[in-house]
Parts: structure tokens; sequence; C-alpha cells
């Protein structure tokens, strides 16, 4: 059964690669930490000057060879185990969100597996479910943005628990990728999207009046719907994340313009299309308040042992990609033994004794997951750095975990800390 759990389990979750791998410092051992914060909806896009090399790269049409390297990137980074793209597939041993969808569906099979253990994962298996697609994106998504959300990944779609993770890929992977997936031209934006206080105001009025609101937060507009459907974009990014020119046929005729989208077919005429794009595209936006810094507990003053750590934190969220190979039908999951464009690093958690063997630097040598990074012990840190992220926070040095997926909770963390401290006990 945990085999199972495990084969099926995402691509949300993984460690680092050879140039920046899990758990580990820099090479003199502990180096500089450096921080940046991501953008947020109101602040994305970044401003980029002529001489941006993101920004030149993505104005004409991809060049053929770019067009190429970016397919061998997304079939390299395995970018098909969570988004369908035209022309791609992967083993059924590997297509974590095609499998996360089967249990949904109460259509998942495997051998050993029983009705009562099929159904016991559906209960709870929660993530990669609803997944963002990744084809029919040209003409539709901006390149250059693609090439920088690729780089810096934030939350596009808040009512989505999962994030995009940070895969290891250099600047020129991210824009040859980014070609592979917007190969056209960027077209100009429409002169008919007015930028006028009437045009805007009356843009917004259409689109509430419509529900827009009921689907989709809009930076500090409105915010995100507790209930609404789990990959409509906070529609604050619409303005950089989208060519221009799409936006008023895709009100007009969202499946035309995007096949397979959830969006439904509005009752609309063009002009009124137009109003509410120059809403989406002009409506002022406020700076978002900062999340608060992540508040730890106390470490506990009670016993923790292993197999407590083990039922609460591991099992829950760690073994999805720290497995066993015996527990996984072989594959050990990308932060074992290796996945997603990522090394094998040989971080098992999948039991006492695989812990404490450690992991393997980026020179191949094994480390401790115990050893301090930023003052803190690895394992704790990577789990402290996951609540950075998602405040905006990176560490290009300390890659949070679970990647992609939320946090543990405050009583999680300081399990984990009660129990390094009192000394990892079995």
């Amino acid at each position: 059964m945990r085999g199972v759990a495990i084969a099926c389990v995402a691509v949300f979750v993984g460690c680092q690669s050879t140039a920046d791998p899990p758990l580990a410092p820099p090479a003199d051992g502990r180096g500089t930490r450096s921080t940046h914060h991501v953008a947020s909806p109101s602040t994305d896009p970044i401003a980029t000057p002529p001489t941006d090399p993101i920004a030149a790269s993505t104005v004409l049409a991809a060049d053929p060879a770019s067009i190429a390297r970016g397919r061998a990137a997304f079939d390299r980074l395995e970018c098909a185990r969570c988004h369908t793209h035209e022309g791609a597939s992967v083993e059924a041993s590997r297509d974590c969100a095609g499998c996360h969808r089967a249990i949904h569906e109460g259509t998942y099979t495997r051998e050993g597996v029983t009705t009562e253990m099929a159904t016991d994962f559906r209960a709870h298996v929660h993530h990669l479910v609803e997944v963002p697609r990744l084809d029919h994106l040209d003409g539709w998504l901006s390149r250059e943005w693609v090439t920088r959300f690729l780089l810096a990944p934030h939350d596009v779609r808040p009512a989505l628990e999962e994030t995009m993770p940070a895969l290891p890929m250099s600047e020129d992977v991210a824009v040859d990728l980014a070609a592979f997936l917007v190969p056209s031209a960027a077209r100009e934006p429409e002169r008919s999207i007015a930028d006028d206080d009437a045009a805007i105001e009356r843009g917004r009025a259409h689109a509430e009046r419509l529900g827009c609101p009921s689907c989709h937060g809009f930076g500090t507009l409105w915010a995100t719907p507790a209930d609404g459907p789990a990959l409509a974009p906070d529609l604050a990014h619409a303005r950089v994340r989208l060519q221009r020119d799409a936006i008023v046929g895709f009100l007009l005729d969202p499946s035309a313009a995007r096949p397979g989208t959830a969006m439904p077919r509005l009752v609309l005429d063009e002009t009124t299309a137009r109003e509410i794009a120059a809403f989406l595209v002009h409506a002022p936006l406020e700076e978002p308040a900062p999340m608060a810094p992540f508040a730890r507990l106390p470490p506990l003053t009670r016993d923790v042992t292993f197999e407590e750590i083990e039922e609460r934190v591991l099992r829950r969220s760690c073994w999805h990609c720290h497995a066993d190979e015996s527990l996984a039908y072989g594959d050990g999951g990308p932060g074992n033994t290796g996945g997603f464009g990522f090394a094998p690093r040989e971080v098992d958690l999948s039991s006492y004794t695989h812990v404490m063997s450690g992991a393997l630097d980026r020179e191949g040598q094994h480390v401790s997951l115990f050893r301090e990074i930023d003052g803190e012990p690895a394992l704790l840190r990577v789990l402290l750095a996951r609540h950075d992220e998602v405040r905006g926070v990176i560490d290009p040095d300390v890659r949070g975990m679970p990647l992609g997926l939320p946090p543990l909770d405050a009583e999680q963390i300081q399990l984990i800390e009660s129990w390094i401290a009192q000394g990892r006990p079995r």
C-alpha cells in the first residue's frame, strides 16, 4: 500500500540539481545567504530595460533551434508528469497527475491494489488532481512572462494549493522552454484596448455584473473566493501574463481561443469585451500587504519519537518523493533517485535508518540531514524555507520543502524541531 501511494505522487515535491543540491550549503560549507522577493501581483511584471536578454528573446518568432532545445528540456525536466502538452507523453508509472486523477475518478488500477486500498488512496490524495494544461499557449501567454515565471515561480492561482516549483534550469534553458511553449512572435497590443478612466470603470461594472469575482480574484480589488475553481487565475496577472490582443477574443469565445478551457462563454458584444479588457489591463492595483513571517512554536517538553515523526509528518508529505525504492516499484522519487531534472541525492525518509544515513552533496559525498544551514539543522531549515517562499522570499541556496506544496503547519514543524533537539530518538 505504501509503495503504491509513493509511486503515484507528484512533481511538486523534489530535491535539487547538481548545481543546487538538496539540503546542501555552498561548497565552503555555509556561504552567504541571499534572498530576493518574488513579484506580487501588483508589481509583476518586473520592469525590463531594452538590454534585458529575456525581453529581447521574446519579441520575434522563436528560433527553431531554441524551440528544439526547449522540447528537449520539456522532456528532460519531465514536465509531462504533471502537465498536458500536445505530443508529450510519459510512462504510466511516472504519470503523477494522471495517477491522482484516476484515484479521484475511481478508475485507478494496479496489480496488488484492492478496492479498499484504492478507496483509502482517494481519501488521502488531495494534490495534483487539477493541473494547468501547457498546450494551446501560443498566441495566449506572453513568452517573456513564461520565461520569467519559470525562473522565479509565484502564485498565479490562489485557490490552488499547489504552486509551480523552481526546477533546475538556467536562464538559457528557461528561454528555450518558453520558446517551445510559445513559439510565435508576440503581436502588438490592440490599440482599441482603451486606457481612459471611463472605459476602465465601465469594464469593472461589466465584470462584476457578469459574476467574474465569483471565480477570480483580482489583486487588491477582489479577494479570491474560497470556494472558487482551483485553476482560476488571479486576474491581476492578466496584463503581463497574457498577450494583450488575445484577451478580447478569449472573452468573446473562450473555447475557440483556448481549447479545453473551463471558462464559460459569456453573452458579450465586442464593445463590452474591449471595456472588460481595458479594466483588466489598466485598472490601478495597490501593493498587497506583506504576509507575516511564520511564527514558530516553542519546542515540546514531552518526549517525541521517530515513530510519531513518521506518522504525523513523513508519511503525509515526505514519502512522496523521498522513499525507499522497494516501496515505490523501483522509483524512489525525485528527492531520492532523481527526476524532474533533479540529480539523485539519496534523501530517503522512509525509515529511521535511512534518515540517519543522510544525503549526497554535490560532490557525491554523504552529508548529514542535521548539519547546520544558516544556524538551523538542515532538515528543519528546508521546512522553514518553504514558509518563506509562500510569502515571496526566495533563498537560492536552500530549496523549501515540500517543494511546491503547502508548507508544514506549526505543530508539525514543532514536532520535527523537538525531536531533533531531544537527540533524534528512535
